[in-house]
């Protein structure tokens, strides 16, 4: 039995960006600016194993203070698949969020 310890990796980064104005009249004509980065990759260490990293980060900029906030997310996964039929999927993510002060 042989083991390929790198059998094929990839990594991924992309930029979101979205302007939104409400045109509800309780959110007085509010406008939004949010931006989305995330980086994502992963590494099959064997034919049935594989490892997958990840982070995002949303900013979000307002007129209204009270809707800005800033949030990180990092994520870890582990997928193991001995069986075409059969996937095992274990993953942990952490996230921090950061509003504005009267928030």
């Amino acid at each position: 039995m042989s083991i390929s310890v790198l059998a094929r990796a990839w990594w991924q980064v992309a930029y979101r960006v979205e302007a939104r104005s409400y045109s509800d009249p309780s959110r007085n004509g509010q406008l939004d600016l949010e931006q989305l980065v995330s980086a994502t990759s992963a590494v099959r260490l064997h034919r049935s194993l594989l490892l997958s990293l990840g982070y995002r980060f949303l900013d979000v900029g307002s007129d209204e203070p009270t809707a800005a906030l800033q949030r990180h997310r990092a994520e870890i996964g582990v997928a193991w698949q001995p069986v075409e039929r059969l996937a095992v999927n274990i993953g942990y993510a952490l996230w921090a969020q950061t509003l504005p002060n009267g928030a």
